[in-house]
């Protein structure tokens, strides 16, 4: 269980890592072209993937329903990447935050285990 928890906490942190990288190519391109222009998700991902959009467009509306693409899909691809990648990265660090004490409860509980 430590385990899974330390991946969810690490991939959350390279999110907010992400999210902040994303956050400084977006002020320096605001600065550049002197007005606010933030990356969406959906722009972000035609950079990585030029053709993997289309092909998850098809398939979703194709094999699941195409109300999903157009309101919903549609919707998440035209926020801003930066805060999006934040959002998931904190909640993923949110949901796995260390607790005080875990670790040495769980030490105590085997070792008495053991002495009983």
């Amino acid at each position: 269980m430590f385990i899974v928890m330390l991946i969810v906490r690490v991939l959350g942190g390279l999110l907010v890592a992400a999210s902040l990288v994303i956050f400084g190519s977006d002020l320096l391109r605001s600065i550049e072209r002197s007005e606010v222009d933030l990356i969406t998700v959906g722009g972000l991902w035609f950079q990585i993937s030029p053709t993997g959009i289309n092909l998850v467009q098809a398939i979703v509306e194709r094999f699941v329903h195409p109300l999903l693409w157009d309101p919903m899909i549609v919707f998440i691809l035209q926020l801003p990447a930066g805060v999006l990648l934040l959002a998931f990265g904190g909640l993923l660090m949110a949901g796995t935050r260390w607790r005080a004490g875990a670790v040495e409860t769980k030490k105590r509980a085997q070792i008495s285990r053991r002495l009983n």
